[in-house]
């Protein structure tokens, strides 16, 4: 059993720095736990070993990096299906538009719209006979706007 008195001599066996040797007994080595030496070099040597055989063994069993991507891009696969289902679902319910049935529904209500303000006058122009006065003429409108408000509110 060879034995040294400083974490400095157990680096220089075994040709590493020293604070790979601080790092070995943050990992746990045993022979390395007591605050000053003597450190037996053998027991250190041992968990060395005993600390590659476990990363080898570690690394067989590890996925390759491509395997993980390939998970990481299935997941978001399923992700994106349930999305997607939920989409089918909320319009296939009616709770959503789809984009082309949005666009039919804005323009209906536009020509609606177009159509109530090109007939206005001619529609209107007797509810403001009679007045005498701008607010009269203007409390006469508020009530024609609110009528035509009304009668869109209700288009389907």
């Amino acid at each position: 059993m060879a034995e040294v008195l400083t974490l400095k001599e157990v680096a220089e066996h075994f040709n590493k720095r020293p604070n790979t040797i601080s790092d070995w007994r943050k990992a746990g080595c045993p022979a390395l736990q007591s605050k000053i030496g003597p450190y037996d070099l053998d027991a250190v040597g041992e968990w060395v070993l005993f600390r590659r055989r476990a990363d080898k063994r570690a690394e067989r069993h590890k996925p390759s990096p491509l395997a993980s991507r390939f998970q990481v891009a299935k997941t978001k696969l399923a992700e994106c299906r349930a999305e997607l289902l939920a989409y089918r679902v909320a319009v296939a319910s009616g709770r959503l538009l789809c984009p082309k049935d949005a666009a039919e529904v804005i323009d209906h209500q536009a020509r609606e719209f177009r159509r109530e303000l090109e007939e206005m006058p001619s529609r209107y122009a007797h509810r403001l006979v009679g007045c005498r006065t701008v607010e009269e003429a203007e409390a006469r409108l508020r009530e024609i706007v609110w009528d035509i408000l009304q009668r869109l509110s209700r288009l389907d």
